[in-house]
């Protein structure tokens, strides 16, 4: 897949200009027929989707659905070389190009950084775009959509629905990747456990609580080696929250 880099040097230069007087734009001259595509696609799922974009629902449910589309139609996993893939979903260069140059309009909006409200002088600001790599704002969507994947399409968006698409486990994962990097399996398994909140009073807080217990108790085991393996190792994470909580 044609997908170009961006290096931080030059995402340094591209803010500055967006703070000296430029909103932050696509520039168009510099796209790729492949990053056209993935501009077009972006485009026309929020024309799609007018709701979500001006404002009528939560700025989660937002999230969600672009992450969605975003996995599912505008950058597809696959193995091939010639297509999106995991070498290149874990270059952080590819979504600062992506952030600043391709579709950098939509996630200022989504972001409210805008020059009126003084908030691209705000250090915050800078990270959705390029300044740290675990809060790039549609690199987190991606891979948040990666650990929640189902199997297809519909049964995710069912499980983004069972937590009522709350945006914490976003920043609890995808921000949180633990010793040795994500454990995608790992991942998934923890959302399994939120998506049962319904039938298990199994909400947010608790979760965060899990997440927190889980990267302390990764430094001393290996969740594979547990007895039941992954789901036994999350198992007794559960457990032991459960009686704290008694």
């Amino acid at each position: 897949m044609n997908l170009a880099k961006l290096p931080l040097e030059e995402c340094k230069k591209k803010w500055s200009e967006w703070i000296a007087g430029r909103d932050p734009q696509p520039d168009l001259r510099a796209l790729s027929n492949t990053e056209r595509n993935i501009r077009n696609k972006t485009e026309e799922f929020f024309r799609s989707n007018a709701d979500l974009w001006v404002g009528k629902v939560k700025e989660s449910e937002l999230d969600s659905s672009f992450a969605l589309e975003l996995y599912y139609e505008i950058l597809p996993l696959n193995g091939s070389a010639s297509v999106f893939n995991l070498r290149l979903a874990s270059n952080i260069d590819i979504w600062r190009r992506l952030s600043m140059i391709v579709i950098p309009d939509f996630i200022a909006i989504r972001r409210k950084v805008d020059r009126e409200a003084s908030l691209l002088k705000r250090e915050d600001g800078k990270s959705y775009f390029y300044d740290d790599r675990l809060k790039n704002h549609i690199r987190g969507l991606w891979w948040y959509c990666h650990f929640a994947h189902q199997g297809d399409r519909e049964q995710t968006s069912s499980l983004f629905s069972s937590y009522n698409n709350h945006t914490d486990p976003i920043q609890g994962l995808v921000q949180r990747p633990g010793p040795g990097g994500y454990r995608v399996e790992l991942n998934r398994e923890l959302l399994k456990r939120l998506g049962a909140s319904a039938k298990k009073r199994y909400d947010v807080p608790t979760f965060k609580k899990l997440l927190v217990l889980n990267t302390a108790k990764l430094m001393l085991v290996e969740p594979e080696l547990c007895l039941g393996g992954v789901s036994g190792y999350v198992d007794t994470l559960v457990e032991k929250i459960n009686n704290s909580s008694k």
